[in-house]
């Protein structure tokens, strides 16, 4: 077997820029998160955030889809728009007895969680009332694995509520 030559590398490095730049964009800003947050809590969440996005978005082919995007970057601030919505998630998950969980670990896993049921049952809707159920019914399940994923390495970067 033959060693890649630099020809092979740079086209290789290109191609995989051409496909994958949002998320190496992603990561970059859950890395610009990480360096906000400044303390030791909430970094297992957006490590895991950061290897779902590594892994799903190529996965389902949802990496270069902008409403994705978007539509994390609003829902970034459900905190500050639902903050009773929070505190249900955080007690109906029981996250209240949780003391060894630090306010910004639940705060980022709530907000996650919300993300998703929210962006599900948007989809829902739209998949119901305007498609009339003809369109592919396997984006209930991708987008809001996506979603979560997406929220949980990005909340610090875009919005740092009360708690981070």
């Amino acid at each position: 077997m033959t060693l890649p030559t630099s020809a092979e590398i740079k086209a290789t490095l290109l191609a995989s820029w051409k496909d994958y730049w949002p998320v190496f964009i992603t990561l970059l800003f859950t890395y610009l998160g990480w360096l906000a947050l400044c303390r030791d809590d909430g970094y297992f969440v957006q490590a895991v955030g950061a290897a779902g996005v590594i892994i799903f978005l190529p996965l389902f082919k949802l990496q270069k889809n902008i409403w994705l995007y978007v539509t994390v970057f609003f829902l970034s601030g459900a905190d500050e728009m639902w903050p009773e919505g929070a505190q249900w998630v955080a007690a109906f998950m029981g996250f209240e007895a949780l003391h060894t969980w630090t306010a910004s670990t639940v705060s980022a896993v709530i907000l996650s969680v919300q993300g998703a049921a929210v962006s599900f049952v948007c989809l829902l809707l739209v998949h119901v009332f305007i498609f009339r159920l003809q369109g592919d019914a396997s984006l209930l399940f991708k987008v809001p694995i996506c979603v979560f994923f997406l929220l949980a390495a990005l909340i610090p970067a875009f919005f740092s509520s009360g708690y981070f």
